[in-house]
């Protein structure tokens, strides 16, 4: 990892912490082997702010774990039934019309192997379904 790999992580970081304080989250933190969790809801706003600048500034180079991702696989599950799934064949969810899942999520399990091609044709065939959305409500608008 160079200098500018390990800023663009600490942004993430930065960026992450604070979306999960805005989601409701009631205790938020970054797994760094030296770093600290922060229970959100009993503290004020300028605690907040140091907290999040103070984890998400600290090195990420020369740890002694690993810094890895993985692919989160079927939290959001694919299907024909709305009790069974949580988006039915285009990719768009039963209970919000217009809101389409296009990621690993919308698999049935999680996979053995690397989903890239397959997450690919699952994004691209969503495209798609969004676009048919899209076109026809324009066409009933005008």
């Amino acid at each position: 990892m160079d200098a500018e790999d390990e800023k663009n992580l600490q942004k993430g970081l930065e960026k992450t912490l604070r979306i999960l304080a805005a989601a409701g989250a009631e205790e938020i933190g970054t797994h760094h082997s030296t770093g600290k969790s922060l229970n959100v809801k009993a503290v004020g706003y300028r605690e907040f702010e140091r907290f999040v600048k103070q984890e998400s500034a600290r090195p990420l180079r020369d740890l002694t774990g690993q810094i890895c991702s993985a692919h989160q696989m079927g939290s959001c599950r694919m299907g024909v039934n709305p009790k069974e799934s949580v988006v039915n064949q285009t990719g768009e969810t039963w209970e919000v019309e217009g809101l389409f899942v296009a990621d690993t999520s919308v698999f049935p399990t999680a996979l053995g192997v690397n989903p890239m091609v397959t997450v690919q044709a699952i994004a691209y065939c969503t495209a798609q379904s969004v676009l048919q959305l899209l076109s026809r409500k324009r066409t009933t608008h005008h």
